[in-house]
């Protein structure tokens, strides 16, 4: 007997969300000349697979490991995109602050981080952040939402060096000419919501400055600053995430940054 061939939608209740969307076959019945197509290695080779999938729940079968369910992005920035779960982290530096993590309401991960140590000069160490993925599956590229929030003077974002010493990152520094982000607010401090960088070129992430240019600095206020980059994966051979170093840090209750919607493609 044939199995039935096509997409099919089974109920699965998994934090807040209802459905899972099963790419393959349910059978009808009989074992006989099964056409059943394997499950998706990735949310980005199911898009490719099928590119008129919605956002949602799919299940996928990364190499050698047992098949999952996880939430695609399927619709913004090419789509194809895995979100990342607690599960799918292999390596977590944190250095001079206390990190904290839990999950959005698709299992996704999200981290607030505090640094712990303030001021800067004579020596003071830089609190330094770095959580590392590899989900079981190839992927060149991240996609974070980051929100930035209180006051610092000095920071190294999205994959710049000088103020992450303690860390070996895996990604290329943002290049403004070729990476994207997009839903800014107040990340080019004086200049509006657009980001700024470190003044010195598309590819300066790091910044050390008490001016109103200085998106994070205290005099442009201590409420939230965010944006979502998408960044490139350096050396596929290794793990590589989402990373951020910061100095000349005023310690009060606002003083934090977060990543969320951590998703890879």
């Amino acid at each position: 007997m044939s199995r039935a061939v096509g997409l099919i939608a089974g109920l699965l209740t998994l934090g807040a969300c209802d459905t899972v969307y099963y790419y393959g076959e349910r059978p009808s019945g009989g074992d006989d000349g099964d056409t059943t197509p394997p499950l998706a290695v990735s949310c980005r080779a199911l898009h490719l697979r099928s590119p008129e999938l919605g956002d949602g729940v799919y299940a996928i079968a990364p190499e050698g490991v047992e098949p999952r369910d996880v939430h695609c992005d399927m619709t913004q920035d090419g789509g194809g995109w895995t979100l990342m779960r607690p599960s799918d982290v292999v390596h977590q530096v944190d250095y001079l602050v206390t990190a904290t993590s839990s999950v959005d309401a698709n299992g996704g991960l999200l981290v607030t981080v505090d640094p712990q140590v303030e001021g800067c000069g004579d020596g003071q160490e830089n609190p330094q952040h770095l959580v590392d993925f590899e989900p079981g599956f190839p992927w060149t590229h991240v996609r974070a939402r980051y929100a930035f929030s209180g006051s610092v003077s000095c920071w190294s974002l999205f994959g710049d060096l000088p103020y992450c010493d303690q860390l070996a990152i895996n990604l290329v520094p943002f290049d403004a000419g070729v990476d994207s982000i997009r839903n800014q607010v107040r990340m080019g401090g004086s200049a509006g919501d657009a980001y700024t960088g470190g003044g010195s070129g598309p590819t300066d992430n790091t910044r050390c400055d008490n001016t109103l240019a200085n998106f994070w600095y205290r005099d442009n206020g201590l409420a939230e600053r965010s944006a979502v980059v998408t960044l490139r994966r350096a050396d596929l051979g290794k793990p590589a995430g989402v990373v951020l170093g910061a100095g000349c840090i005023e310690l009060n209750p606002a003083t934090l940054w977060r990543y969320s919607e951590i998703y890879v493609r």
